[in-house]
């Protein structure tokens, strides 16, 4: 593992290229649990192969073609390695963590949901049912639905703009609808996905 001055931390080369938008872990937090991304050449060239073979090109919000991921589910399985168990549909959750606006016709909910790793217990192997926790929901702008249910795939919907789906008058952003989502339903980590 490569050492650092501490003048200079890992988290300071890329945390500056990103845009923090609501809670965000500290470098130094990062830094004492030494999460860095890795910066080899050969793996970094390896995860842009990984991902250009799972991009389709749609029609942008614009009109214009856009080259998107279809999915979170193909994005966390294929590249980030994560394993079916890592990821459940909301339709699949015992409980869909859910918010109600009953002021604006709508209700928040993710589309999947990430279970928390809980050890097994000696009630867990005698088959007693509990409801899944979990540490981290996810909102696949990809898999978006109408309210008739038909699929309307938001493919690289701005985080940031407004944006009023239900046409009830709440116009605010993908970001802050979510946001209120996770603080409403008390879990603490989301992502946001789009596609693009």
């Amino acid at each position: 593992m490569p050492s650092y001055s501490s003048s200079r931390l890992p988290a300071d080369d890329w945390l500056g290229l990103l845009r923090p938008v609501g809670l965000v872990v500290a470098p130094a937090v990062l830094n004492a649990l030494q999460l860095f991304p890795n910066q080899s050449t050969a793996y970094l060239s390896s995860v842009q192969r990984q991902l250009e073979g799972l991009l389709e090109d749609v029609e942008g919000p614009n009109g214009q073609p856009l080259a998107v991921v279809p999915s979170f589910h193909l994005l966390a399985t294929e590249l980030l390695d994560w394993g079916e168990a890592d990821l459940v549909p909301a339709a699949e959750l015992q409980s869909v963590p859910e918010v109600v606006l009953a002021e604006y016709g709508e209700t928040l909910r993710p589309t999947h949901g990430v279970p928390a790793f809980e050890p097994p217990t000696a009630e867990s192997s005698a088959g007693a049912e509990s409801a899944t926790k979990l540490q981290a929901l996810v909102l696949d702008l990809t898999q978006w639905c109408d309210a008739s249910g038909k699929p309307d795939p938001q493919w690289g919907r701005d985080f940031d703009a407004a944006w009023n789906p239900s046409g009830h008058g709440w116009d605010t952003t993908p970001q802050q609808r979510f946001e209120r989502l996770l603080k409403e339903t008390e879990i603490p980590i989301g992502l946001l996905f789009n596609g693009s």
